[in-house]
């Protein structure tokens, strides 16, 4: 799991936000690695209050797109440890902020959000859904809850390097998780 490290993680990730939005491509996709190894790394109560900020606050397209995947491959990474919780208010929050967003970028990673939820807490997304608007209702029911999960799972494993050496850093990568919590193959991924 964790170490004393998510103590640190809001400062960090609050200085590679800036590094995120950079024009020089390097630097951002370095911040943007970063991020992800805090996101998969960190406690989500560490990670997920300031992406969600970022989802919900800022001005700029590109740092409110990245919070909300950062927002859903934390819901991703721990879904099944039981530490997501407590910040399950949050990434509804973002949800709910869908259909105010003018930004069709931003809207599909927001519903990416709603995905995440999907596979790891239908219940809520269940409860969700019913309270939705009509205009939120409708964006929401077209939501792919597997291919949001498989594209967030997606998106840690390559900032981590699976790609390269077909196995990511950790016990287990996201992708070989379905969102039902088993490693592929059969065996938990607490085991």
């Amino acid at each position: 799991a964790s170490g004393g490290f998510d103590g640190l993680a809001d400062h960090f990730l609050a200085a590679l936000g800036k590094c995120v939005v950079v024009t020089v491509a390097v630097m951002a996709d370095s911040a943007h690695i970063c991020c992800m190894a805090l996101i998969a790394f960190c406690r989500p109560r560490c990670t997920i209050p300031r992406a969600a900020r970022w989802a919900l606050r800022e001005k700029g397209v590109i740092l409110r797109t990245r919070g909300a995947e950062y927002v859903a491959a934390a819901l991703v990474r721990w879904a099944h440890t039981g530490e997501c919780e407590r910040s399950l208010d949050l990434a509804l929050e973002i949800v709910g902020a869908s259909a105010d967003e003018p930004n069709a970028k931003v809207r599909g990673a927001y519903r990416d959000v709603f995905g995440a939820i999907m596979c790891g807490w239908p219940d809520v997304a269940e409860r969700e859904l019913s309270a939705a608007g009509a205009q939120l209702g409708r964006q929401l029911a077209r939501v792919q809850p597997r291919e949001s999960w498989a594209k967030a799972a997606t998106a840690l494993d390559s900032a981590l390097g699976a790609g390269r050496s077909g196995k990511a850093i950790g016990a287990s990568s996201a992708s070989s998780r379905s969102p039902t919590g088993r490693v592929r193959g059969g065996r938990s991924r607490l085991n």
